[in-house]
């Protein structure tokens, strides 16, 4: 949370590049642990809780920052960006689901998209990460089909779409019965989709 644009983006990919070496290379007493994605940032769009600045600036920011690694690592697959997912936000920054998710925060999405498909940014999007928070599980089917529709619309039909943040909105029902249920349902409309 409270998080500000970095003020030299490639500085911070450097940092991270560290993060990538201790952790997969051995690099400063570290491990070889072998992580394979690396995800660049998380939820960009709740804006003035993960990210200060604009989308624009992000947009910029992600495509430095996956460059960077991915000629540092091309064995990684890098990519993000955590999105809130396919969500319309309201003015007091509270997100509410969109009844057609085709119509929320995609002009983030597609921002992102046309900027890094540009040759010049050499930019990878090895994979799309988002979100959704849902008691609905037909919604996750509606949603991962939004992802890979709108992948697929600006030609990024290898990059994965990955569902990483996900739960029934009720964080006491989650631990029972209802919690199981949905977690069984979701991942049949995960599979369906």
């Amino acid at each position: 949370y409270n998080t500000y644009p970095p003020k030299d983006y490639k500085k911070w990919a450097k940092i991270c590049a560290g993060i990538i070496r201790h952790y997969n290379y051995g690099w400063a007493n570290g491990m070889e642990l072998g992580v394979e994605y690396w995800e660049i940032w998380n939820e960009p769009e709740a804006y003035g809780k993960m990210w200060f600045g604009d989308m624009q600036q992000f947009t910029e920011f992600y495509a430095v920052v996956a460059a960077y690694l991915k000629k540092e690592f091309p064995e990684c697959k890098i990519g993000g960006y955590g999105s809130i997912g396919f969500y319309q936000v309201t003015n007091n920054n509270e997100p509410y689901l969109n009844k057609e998710p085709y119509l929320s925060l995609i002009p983030n999405m597609k921002r992102l998209f046309n900027y890094i498909k540009q040759d010049e940014t050499k930019a990878p999007l090895d994979f799309f990460s988002w979100h959704i928070y849902s008691d609905e599980p037909k919604k996750y089917y509606i949603h991962a089909k939004a992802a890979r529709d709108l992948l697929n619309e600006y030609g990024f039909y290898d990059t994965e779409s990955i569902l990483d943040e996900w739960n029934i909105t009720d964080f006491v029902a989650m631990r029972g019965l209802e919690g199981a249920s949905h977690v069984a349902a979701v991942m049949c409309e995960l599979q369906r989709s």
